[in-house]
């Protein structure tokens, strides 16, 4: 199994109340959502970030690193670790 693409989703959902804590206000709350794929149509998904407002470094980070991890057996996390942190 190897992978083909890794592909970034920011979710954002507006709450219903706005929440204050202090001076602070929030009227939305998301996440970011990064999905691998692979040729045998495995897919994985998993959370990066506690806000879709890190959702335009996390991108870049994906963009950066998919030549690495492209083509790789994602079930070899202890080489595929490595690789992403060279």
């Amino acid at each position: 199994m190897r992978i083909v693409n890794v592909e970034v989703t920011p979710v954002l959902y507006k709450l219903k109340e706005v929440l204050r804590w202090g001076n602070m206000t929030v009227s939305a709350k998301g996440s970011t959502l990064v999905k691998i794929l692979t040729d045998e149509n495995v897919i994985g998904i998993g959370e990066a970030g506690f806000s879709a407002i890190y959702e335009p470094w996390i991108h870049l980070h994906v963009e950066k690193l998919k030549p690495v991890i492209i083509n790789q057996d994602p079930l070899m996390l202890k080489k595929f670790g490595r690789k992403c942190m060279v």
